[in-house]
């Protein structure tokens, strides 16, 4: 059980991570452009966060 939750948290690190990464180069990418993306990819950690809690309570594996 407590490996589950160690292997959790790597995955949540590494996700938010990933995530905030590519965000920067699009914001980049955006802004030389002019163009404001709509759906931001810091919008959709918090879909991933839930998504991953509603999982730990129903006892599933979320990957």
């Amino acid at each position: 059980m407590k490996s589950d939750s160690f292997a959790e948290l790597i995955f949540l690190f590494t996700t938010v991570t990933a995530f905030c990464s590519l965000e920067s180069r699009f914001a980049y990418k955006n802004l030389h452009n002019h163009r404001i993306q709509l759906l931001t990819l810091s919008q959709l950690i918090p879909i991933n966060l839930s998504m991953l809690l509603s999982a730990r309570q129903k006892g599933e594996s979320a990957y």
